[in-house]
């Protein structure tokens, strides 16, 4: 599925992200990460459109206007990682992708424990001071398999 040589410098890290239709026809793309470093009640999200044929997408928080956070992502671009309150009146987000031309809602991703503080609960955040990469993937029409669709890459 990927027989590729890549230049990687030293001391660098790097998101390898394999996408295309399917093993037959697969698309790759490197990124060089720029991490976030977080001081104080914050976690780092970058938003990457891996769906293959897809017009350009937006991203909001639901609830907010349409593009809020991203206005229009093509194909195999991505954010920077962007900093999100982590503190305790939050205990989730869920961001939305859109198609940028239409508005349609094509998928959600809800970032669960952002702030899980009940007292005596002591996972009391799971994502504070970390970075991760919320990815839509599959093709546009695609069922099962293939849907369209969100998932979350741990980036630390």
């Amino acid at each position: 599925m990927f027989n590729q040589t890549l230049d990687l410098a030293s001391n660098n890290v790097y998101s390898l992200f394999i996408t295309g239709k399917d093993t037959t026809a697969a698309d790759y793309l490197l990124v060089n990460d720029q991490p976030t470093a977080h001081r104080d009640s914050t976690c780092g999200i970058r938003f990457i459109n891996l769906s293959t044929g897809s017009n350009p997408v937006s991203v909001d928080i639901q609830g907010q206007s349409n593009g809020s956070e991203v206005s229009s992502l093509a194909y195999k671009s991505y954010t920077s990682f962007r900093s999100y309150a982590t503190t305790s009146g939050i205990s989730s987000y869920t961001f939305e992708y859109r198609d940028a031309v239409s508005g349609s809602l094509l998928a959600t991703y809800k970032l669960t424990g952002v702030n899980n503080y009940t007292g005596t609960n002591t996972t009391v955040n799971t994502v504070r001071f970390k970075n991760m990469t919320i990815a839509l993937i599959g093709q546009p029409g695609g069922a099962g398999a293939n849907a369209q669709k969100t998932i979350l890459i741990n980036n630390y």
